[in-house]
């Protein structure tokens, strides 16, 4: 049984497969201070942006957004959505030269090495079941890794609240739970509607 997070289950992937992957067997993962640090080095390279003073942590989040999804979600002019799509690439590839992936990377690789069909297949057998808790706070990027996991059999289950969707702010894509009736169409929803944690005599 493997049991963790999102993140946990990307990093055991990279750790057993690191040369398919590309990555040294010793890689390091950095927290969001190194990725900073990386991304201000990159607008300090640009002297356009330097003069900008560009939002760095709005900054970081387009380039997030534009890595999961391989364009920006919303269309505006601000110019840090601007900066993202050229300076995206880049930071990704300063990334390789270092050796080290960031929290996107621990899920963005691991789903890279699923577009190969021999290597899916093996992660497929490997899952007979998956079971996803807080589902309500899942992103795009985890509900693709979910969709491949369990593609080959779909013995799924999931579990959330989409009352208690509170990381939207943070990337979680509330229509993941709204829609997953749709999305597997022979599943079983069973609505637990009574709250045994909320009892008059508790609140009393």
């Amino acid at each position: 049984v493997w049991a963790g997070t999102f993140h946990s289950f990307g990093l055991e992937i990279l750790k057993r497969e690191y040369k398919k992957a590309d990555l040294p067997e010793r890689f390091g993962v950095i927290g969001s201070s190194d990725a900073q640090g990386i991304l201000k080095d990159l607008v300090g390279e640009h002297h356009d942006y330097e003069k900008q003073r560009l939002n760095h942590e709005l900054l970081m989040n387009k380039i997030s957004d534009f890595r999961s999804r391989g364009r920006l979600s919303a269309h505006d002019k601000l110019p840090e959505s601007i900066a993202a799509e050229i300076l995206a690439p880049k930071y990704r590839r300063r990334l390789k030269a270092l050796g080290v992936v960031d929290f996107d990377e621990l899920l963005n690789r691991p789903l890279e090495l699923m577009q190969d069909a021999e290597f899916l297949k093996r992660i497929q057998d490997r899952f007979d079941y998956v079971m996803v808790d807080e589902f309500q706070d899942t992103n795009t990027v985890q509900m693709k890794l979910v969709d491949q996991i369990s593609g080959g059999h779909q013995n799924l289950a999931v579990v959330g609240d989409d009352d208690q969707s509170i990381y939207g702010w943070r990337g979680a894509e509330i229509q993941n739970i709204l829609n997953f009736p749709k999305r597997y169409k022979t599943c079983e929803v069973i609505r637990l509607e009574r709250n045994y944690r909320s009892t008059s005599h508790i609140l009393n």
